[in-house]
């Protein structure tokens, strides 16, 4: 229950020669299709992909009548889970490592506005947030540079943050990369 899944990688189409395929002429019609699978699987506890999958096939170079298949890989990682049931206010996370996934805000509406997350750390203590952006489509990302995008206000928020002591927040930025440090303090 406290496991979502992180694809690791994706391939969909035709990799190698097996009962189905005796030619290697057919082979080499494929395509990495980690984006299409992250926004389907990626930080869920749960998905299905069903083969043949149409969307799939239309993103490989192969002919329309040769069947691919997807060759994949994946690790489940653990996520923080709120310790009430319900949302007091703050939710406090004081566990030295660890991830934050949207799919618990979606299922349990922690992590929103009403009920936001609050990280402890000792006195001294360094926060390190790297964000995994599961919802970028192929080639999504801006063609300014990410220094640019910030100046100019662009900014997908998925967070903001704050820190006793300081006067302004942080926005936490998405959208232009799968895996991106975020903020450091």
């Amino acid at each position: 229950e406290n496991e979502v899944i992180m694809m690791k990688s994706a391939f969909y189409g035709r990799m190698k020669l097996g009962r189905c395929i005796k030619s290697d002429i057919a082979l080499g019609c494929t395509a990495d299709v980690l984006h299409a699978m992250d926004r389907r699987c990626s930080g869920r506890q749960q998905c299905t992909v069903t083969i043949p999958d149409a969307p799939l096939h239309q993103m490989t170079p192969c002919a329309p009548d040769l069947m691919g298949y997807l060759q994949a890989s994946h690790s489940c990682v653990p996520v923080v889970l709120p310790r009430e049931k319900s949302c007091t206010g703050i939710i406090d996370v004081s566990e030295k490592s660890g991830y934050l996934a949207s799919s618990v805000t979606d299922a349990y509406a922690y992590g929103g506005g009403n009920c936001p997350w609050q990280l402890t750390v000792e006195p001294g203590q360094k926060i390190n947030i790297t964000l995994l952006d599961f919802s970028l489509k192929p080639h999504s990302a801006s063609t300014l540079p990410s220094n640019l995008e910030h100046d100019i206000g662009y900014c997908n928020v998925y967070a903001m943050i704050s820190e006793p002591g300081h006067k302004r927040e942080t926005a936490i930025c998405g959208g232009t990369k799968r895996q991106q440090v975020a903020y450091l303090s």
